[in-house]
């Protein structure tokens, strides 16, 4: 069988971001270490990417940085 990792997630929809240092921490409630995020929808052109150094556990939060205050919907996977 196929598989496809991708399809196993969960939208995270209007997930406010704000800019700085240690990032946004969001809850993703996949149970599991997430294996990527895309982000699917935003309010303000931005560039995000993700700072796992000052993650505590990813098997329950994804920490993401952003350029400029956004809101952001994010599909976890």
């Amino acid at each position: 069988s196929i598989t496809c990792s991708i399809i196993d997630g969960r939208l995270i929809e209007s997930q406010a971001l704000v800019t700085g240092a240690a990032g946004n921490t969001i809850l993703h409630k996949l149970g599991r270490s997430y294996k990527g995020y895309l982000i699917v929808k935003k309010t303000d052109y931005t560039l995000t990417h993700a700072d796992q150094a000052t993650l505590v556990d990813t098997s329950l939060f994804i920490n993401i940085r952003a350029s400029v205050a956004c809101t952001v919907s994010v599909w976890v996977f």
